[in-house]
C-alpha cells in the first residue's frame, strides 16, 4: 500500500471505528483485486433402456488476487496509531479437472456405481513486508516476505 493510501485508510479507519478517541484499539486495512473465472460442461443420460446412467464432465478454475494489508494500532493512553505490520500477498490458483460416473442398474433394487475424477491444481503465491524496515538486505527475520521461506517443491 503507497504511503497516501495508507494515510487515508489510517484516517478512515479510525474515524469510523472510533479509534481516533482515546480508547485504544487494533484494526486491519486492506485494499484487494481480485479476478476469478470458472467454467464447467457436463453431460448426463441413460443407455440400454435407462439401466446405464452416466453423468461426466469438465471443469476449469482460475483465480487471482493481490491483497495489499495493514495492521494499525492505536494507543488508549495517547490515541495515536501505530503501523504494526504492511505486507501484500499475491496469490494465483489454477485447476483443470475431468470426472465420469456410470451407474448399472441390474434391478429396480440393486444398481453398481463406477467412477472417476482427476484433478491438475496449482497454486502460487508470494509474500513482500512493505514496511520501511524490510527494504534493506540482508532482511531482518522478523519480515514477512518470500526471502525468508524456504521453497519446499515436490
Amino acid at each position: 500500500m503507497d504511503a497516501p493510501r495508507r494515510r487515508l485508510a489510517l484516517s478512515l479507519i479510525q474515524r469510523r471505528s472510533g479509534l481516533a478517541r482515546s480508547t485504544g484499539g487494533f484494526a486491519i486495512a486492506a485494499i484487494a483485486k481480485t479476478e476469478q473465472f470458472t467454467q464447467e460442461i457436463k453431460v448426463n443420460g441413460t443407455l440400454f433402456d435407462d439401466r446405464l446412467v452416466y453423468v461426466a464432465g469438465l471443469f476449469y478454475f482460475d483465480e487471482s488476487n493481490d491483497s495489499d494489508f495493514a495492521d494499525i494500532s492505536t494507543s488508549a493512553l495517547t490515541g495515536v496509531a501505530t503501523l504494526l505490520a504492511d505486507r501484500r500477498l499475491v496469490n494465483t490458483t489454477k485447476a483443470t479437472a475431468a470426472y465420469a460416473q456410470f451407474d448399472w442398474n441390474f434391478t429396480p433394487e440393486f444398481k453398481a456405481t463406477i467412477g472417476v475424477r482427476y484433478t491438475d491444481e496449482d497454486k502460487l503465491y508470494s509474500f513482500l513486508d512493505n514496511r520501511a524496515i524490510c527494504a534493506v538486505t540482508p532482511l531482518p527475520l522478523t519480515c514477512i516476505d518470500n526471502r525468508n521461506f524456504v521453497s519446499v517443491d515436490n
